[in-house]
């Protein structure tokens, strides 16, 4: 939306800069203008290093944004999973029925968990098998037992629903 926006600012600017002005009424406002589209990226980058640096001296804020995020998180996963274990169908009407891009960072979010927890990336991803991600699984469900082969199968993938000839 920025960008849109930058651009629209910017194609009106050059449009009424071209146009026949009374005596030079406008170039001021065009000129303020153009000169704040230049600097917005770089204020923008200042704010962003000062709060880059705000949370390197305050770790403890980082860790509770963390912490709330990893709550909801784990909710949501788990009330799809619920859904997914109770009715699969209704699971994949769910999945079927969210918009495209819901639907591209579910997939996303499915790759890492894939990548990271069960070592198997969808694309070429880098996986660091030394962090003992792979084996959380593993640990989780049967106290450190050999490979869980349930976890390691690949899903069942439901059909989206037949349409209905009218």
């Amino acid at each position: 939306e920025l960008a849109s926006g930058v651009s629209i600012i910017y194609l009106v600017s050059m449009m009424t800069w071209f146009v026949d002005r009374e005596d030079g009424t406008y170039d001021a406002g065009i000129s303020d203008t153009s000169k704040a589209l230049v600097f917005m990226p770089l204020v923008i980058i200042f704010f962003m290093i000062l709060y880059v640096a705000y949370l390197g001296h305050h770790p403890e804020k980082l860790r509770v944004t963390r912490a709330k995020q990893h709550k909801y998180a784990v909710e949501h996963i788990v009330n799809f999973g619920t859904l997914t274990a109770h009715s699969k169908e209704m699971s994949a009407e769910f999945f079927n029925g969210v918009g495209e891009w819901d639907r591209f960072y579910i997939m996303h979010a499915a790759e890492v968990f894939a990548a990271e927890l069960k070592g198997k990336p969808k694309r070429a991803k880098l996986v660091n098998s030394s962090s003992g991600r792979l084996e959380m699984l593993d640990r989780a469900i049967l106290g450190g037992s050999p490979k869980c082969t349930v976890f390691l199968d690949e899903p069942e993938v439901a059909a989206p629903p037949a349409e209905s000839e009218a």
